[in-house]
């Protein structure tokens, strides 16, 4: 009986780490993609290069206008 616990306790140890692991992806998946927000969206492309800072601050700009 002893032996079974412990085959249990262990495979319950290894659900807990791959379920810690697949929401600590998801939360960053829906971090780097996620975001409806079109000032997040934009903030995460100037992090990531894809931007140049000029238009980063443009567009920047744009969206705050058009949103008064």
């Amino acid at each position: 009986m002893h032996f079974f616990g412990f085959i249990i306790f262990k495979l319950l140890f290894i659900a807990l780490i791959i379920t810690v692991f697949v929401i600590f992806m998801r939360k960053r998946r829906s971090f780097q993609y996620g975001a409806t927000d079109p000032i997040t969206i934009l903030e995460t492309r100037f992090v990531h290069g894809e931007i140049t800072s000029e238009e980063f601050k443009r567009i920047k700009e744009e969206l705050i206008q058009s949103r008064k």
